[in-house]
């Protein structure tokens, strides 16, 4: 992996029936750890892109432990929500879900945030009742969970595939893609020195900027709540691991 451009960062344990996102804090983030150094010392000039969960803590740890600029430590966060959040909606729309703009923004975990004033159906808004926003809010954050129960032993890994796929895919055609990409907020949103999936354009530096959406005044309230869960989680990461 010397002089790598892109490293994918999947070490760890995966999470398991009963078990939360924090409850990998303590094993993953020691696991992480040890990869990351390695990482900076082999491939200085990689672009990070973290999969490992609870994912907004390791990117986090990623950044701090590589010392990386944040634009080349990216986390494969809502870039997934995202994608679930678009097949929920077109079952319910009876549309492809490719035919549908929609974003999922905040924490990798049950505060993320679906943004419904972003929703499109080939550009045009859609009207959804408050019960069937809710019922699909509820599915896209759920997800993840629902795949653990029916697999019984081990967690999603085709979806999680195909969206940082897609992520690497930005990086090396440089093709500057706008993408909801897990990065350390420096401001943007009212959020700093936190890790939340942001709308971000990707191309061959990483993280190109981050572009700021006109959320409605409860979206941006939910982001903010997500952003303070995190940084509640970071405290206790910083005291597990020392960084």
């Amino acid at each position: 992996m010397e002089d790598a451009q892109v490293v994918v960062v999947t070490a760890g344990k995966p999470r398991k029936p009963g078990m939360t996102r924090a409850d990998l804090i303590k094993v993953n983030s020691q696991i992480v750890k040890q990869v990351v150094k390695k990482i900076s010392q082999h491939s200085p000039q990689a672009i990070l892109i973290v999969v490992t969960n609870p994912l907004d803590l390791m990117v986090y740890l990623s950044f701090k432990v590589s010392k990386f600029p944040r634009e080349r430590v990216l986390g494969m966060g809502s870039l997934l929500d995202s994608a679930r959040f678009k097949y929920f909606l077109g079952t319910y729309l009876k549309v492809h879900p490719s035919e549908l703009e929609g974003w999922v923004i905040g924490a990798h975990d049950r505060s993320m945030v679906p943004l419904f004033s972003t929703v499109r159906w080939k550009g045009m808004p859609v009207s959804i009742s408050p019960e069937t926003r809710g019922e699909i809010a509820r599915r896209t954050r759920e997800g993840g969970a629902e795949i653990v129960s029916l697999f019984k032993n081990g967690s999603a890994f085709y979806a999680p595939g195909a969206a940082v796929a897609r992520l690497v895919e930005a990086v090396l055609m440089d093709e500057k893609a706008l993408l909801p990409v897990a990065v350390v907020a420096q401001g943007e949103y009212g959020i700093s020195d936190v890790v939340v999936s942001l709308p971000v354009i990707v191309g061959k530096n990483g993280l190109e900027e981050v572009v700021e959406f006109e959320l409605d005044p409860s979206e941006k309230s939910l982001l903010l709540e997500s952003a303070r869960g995190v940084r509640e989680k970071i405290s206790l990461l910083e005291e597990e691991v020392g960084i």
